[in-house]
């Protein structure tokens, strides 16, 4: 059931939301009522074979959940419209739509509270999710600063007085360890040269126009390879230990 609804959620809102309904939503509450009706037919549809008054009775809650949900986020897109905050909004907005329909199932008893509980329980009784997210959090995030460290004094060669470049280069390098320490974890490693070889073709106009910029695109790039390597290796120990 939960699957459905999930399903229901995402055809809502990535099929049947074109460009103009998202638009409409952003100017006028009518735009959203109808987004919200999208929601509320989509999840009877695909719902068919559970008709009745208690799974209606549901959908509609869920509808309006959803409704309250879209709301907040395009109130917070109208004040934060810099940087990564979009982006957060959006993921934020579909992280709450998957718990109220995963909250209101189990309220309407479509999912047993035993297996709710020991769901939410799983990543803190097993220690190995706990370290995972450890390992991730390391060389992600604290893979970032290592990387800063390492290369912050060849920063010339990168032209320091382009920020916005080496910002992005920081986001990059955050997508970069992420992908290779999952590569890596699933013994994935040639797939680790694509993303490399990926990285390099976006910065080959940066080689080109800045003198010496390759020398701290390969320092930095090697750093934050090795420890997204470094990541995958331990994941992997953990998870098979």
């Amino acid at each position: 059931m939960v699957a459905r609804l999930i399903l229901a959620s995402l055809v809502a809102d990535f099929v049947l939301q074109p460009g103009s309904l998202v638009a409409w939503k952003k100017r006028s509450f009518w735009g959203l009522l109808v987004h919200t009706g999208v929601v509320f037919a989509a999840s009877l549809f695909i719902g068919v074979e559970s008709w009745s008054r208690r799974y209606a009775f549901l959908v509609l809650i869920l509808a309006a959940a959803h409704l309250i949900i879209d709301s907040a986020k395009i109130a917070a897109d109208r004040r934060w419209t810099d940087g990564l905050r979009p982006l957060a909004t959006f993921l934020s907005d579909q992280f709450l739509h998957a718990v109220s329909i995963v909250v209101l199932a189990a309220a309407f008893g479509y999912i047993p509270g035993d297996t709710l509980i020991s769901a939410l329980r799983l990543p803190l009784a097993d220690s190995r999710y706990l370290a995972l997210t450890s390992v991730y959090i390391a060389c992600v995030l604290g893979g970032s600063i290592a990387v800063r460290l390492v290369v912050q004094s060849f920063s010339a060669l990168a032209d320091a007085d382009r920020p916005g470049l080496l910002k992005a280069g920081a986001y990059i390098g955050i997508i970069e360890r992420l992908l290779i320490t999952s590569l890596v974890a699933v013994n994935q490693f040639g797939a680790v040269g694509f993303v490399l070889a990926a990285k390099s073709v976006a910065r080959y106009k940066e080689m080109e126009s800045i003198p010496r910029f390759a020398e701290y695109y390969l320092i930095g790039t090697l750093t934050s390879s090795t420890i997204g390597v470094i990541g995958g290796m331990l994941v992997r120990a953990i998870w098979t230990r």
